[in-house]
């Protein structure tokens, strides 16, 4: 028998033709994470950027809009495990030119034996990042800098 997932959603969401985050370079940073949009089963919760998720097997993929303040970026993107220190989900490295807008994304699978906190981190490298520059051409509709979507299995 095969049972469908339960899923759920974490993003940056804000008000429209408001900029995102600026992120200082050479060092992980945290992903501002502001919204539950959905969570089906009631595995996790969302508290200042923190994702708490239930015991279990996840499937994740996350994403944030990143640009270069100035020059050439190289940048990473991560998952993280941060009460047992440990990366269940990594972009690698990608580069950009400046003002520049891309999308990285990293993908993972992990299981949890107990309750545990994960946060959604960028490096930007050689030069500071950020997340958008306004204005910006949402019409009308809400800002979303970044995502985090699980798939409970």
């Amino acid at each position: 028998t095969v049972s469908a997932g339960e899923f759920l959603l974490y993003e940056h969401r804000l008000s429209n033709d408001t900029n995102g985050t600026n992120y200082t370079s050479n060092a992980w940073r945290t992903v501002t994470l502001n919204t539950e949009v959905y969570d089906t089963g009631n595995h996790g919760s969302l508290s200042s950027n923190v994702i708490t998720l239930a015991a279990g097997t996840y499937r994740v993929t996350a994403r944030t809009v990143i640009a270069s303040a100035s020059g050439t970026m190289y940048a990473s993107v991560r998952f993280r495990n941060t009460s047992d220190s440990a990366t269940v989900a990594n972009s690698g490295q990608f580069a950009q030119d400046q003002d520049r807008m891309v999308q990285p994304i990293c993908r993972g699978r992990f299981t949890i034996a107990g309750a545990k906190d994960f946060e959604f981190q960028v490096w930007p490298g050689s030069q500071n990042g950020y997340e958008g520059k306004g204005p910006t051409s949402s019409k009308g509709e809400q800002e979303v800098w970044g995502s985090v979507y699980l798939e409970k299995e």
